[in-house]
């Protein structure tokens, strides 16, 4: 008979561990990602290939940086883990590429603002295309992948429709449907 959902304790740290998110490759693949609530807030990783156990804990924010919110997805042969730095009177947005083999892919950091409020960052694929967005005051700011650059960051104003809205005229900018 059916014995239940199995159980696998992921987020294992000494201090308080939020805002986990999932990632599954087609092959079963998975990644794990969340922040460390800790003085200095860390974005960690745990890898686990489909046949295989946990990887021990991955650092993919800077050590002394303040990162937050991890979002995670699934493109091609990549995990891609997009993440928000605070520093004093800036905020960054920083993505990594995670591949089978367990060490990242070096950050990037593609865009930083002013803005102290919350990002919103959000990593997006579609049509063979790669980009990121985040709320940038009363816009939306993305940037896309091409040839393995992150280009300049562009900006979509919030009206009409507001954040979703704007981040669908983005989808239809960069995959031209």
């Amino acid at each position: 008979g059916w014995l239940g959902p199995l159980t696998h304790h992921v987020l294992l740290g000494p201090t308080e561990d939020v805002g986990p998110r999932l990632a599954i490759t087609s092959a079963g693949a998975v990644t794990a990602v969340w922040t460390r609530d800790d003085a200095t807030d860390q974005v960690l990783a745990r890898l686990r290939a489909a046949s295989g156990n946990w990887s021990d804990v991955l650092l993919l924010s800077e050590a002394a940086e303040n990162s937050r919110n991890p979002e995670i997805l699934v493109a091609g042969s990549l995990t891609w883990v997009v993440y928000e730095i605070e520093a004093a009177t800036l905020q960054s947005i920083a993505i990594v590429g995670i591949e089978d083999d367990p060490d990242p892919i070096g950050r990037t950091i593609v865009a930083t603002t002013t803005s102290m409020d919350p990002l919103d960052a959000r990593v997006h694929e579609g049509d063979g295309h790669l980009w990121v967005t985040w709320v940038d005051d009363d816009s939306v700011g993305w940037t896309e992948r091409i040839s393995g650059t992150w280009l300049s960051p562009q900006f979509e104003g919030l009206d009409p429709g507001g954040v979703e809205r704007a981040r669908d005229r983005i989808l239809e900018i960069v995959t031209g449907r």
